[in-house]
């Protein structure tokens, strides 16, 4: 059967309603389909797990990210010449003090974090720690490296913003609620 392109608008309108109609059955048959009723029963099982904020989802996203700052505070304190370099060349003036105190931010939070004590407080100050020293150190927007620098501390920040958002996971570590 051969098909022309309807000549005017009302027969293009019908020519539509005919299409969505053949288009409807094909989706009812779809869906009643005996071989597709076991995908029918299991509706995105990954996804209403995520949608559900399981603690082992949050506490794992919760550890990722604790884990960057300690592998970063780690790298610093076993070698801190190029970290003291780096600080005094951005023009602070107090590079160990600095230094200590990205140190003791870095892996002190990343530890708190990673446990889940004061989770709440702790992502907020890390969040605000990242934000500041993209700010500080990677403010040379026109070169590119520095650029993605910059994007990844707004992204971690982003990331410990939400998990700020969270309610803690690990109930042993928290001071339970008051009745």
């Amino acid at each position: 059967m051969r098909y022309s392109w309807p000549a005017d608008t009302a027969d293009r309108f019908q020519l539509r309603i005919h299409m969505d109609a053949i288009h409807a059955g094909y989706i009812g048959w779809l869906y009643q389909c005996k071989y597709l009723a076991p995908f029918r029963k299991k509706k995105m099982t990954i996804l209403n797990t995520l949608n559900n904020n399981t603690p082992a989802v949050q506490t794992t996203g919760r550890i990722m990210i604790a884990a960057l700052f300690l592998v970063s505070g780690m790298a610093k304190l076993l070698a801190p010449g190029p970290t003291l370099l780096f600080i005094a060349a951005s023009g602070l003036p107090f590079a160990k003090l600095a230094f200590l105190i990205a140190v003791s931010v870095e892996l002190g939070g990343g530890l708190l974090l990673a446990f889940g004590v004061q989770t709440r407080a702790v992502a907020l100050a890390l969040a605000m720690f990242s934000l500041v020293t993209g700010l500080a150190f990677h403010h040379a927007i026109g070169d590119q490296m520095q650029l993605t620098e910059l994007l990844k501390n707004i992204a971690i920040a982003g990331g410990l913003l939400h998990i700020a958002t969270i309610r803690a996971n690990t109930p042993q570590l928290q001071k339970a609620p008051h009745a």
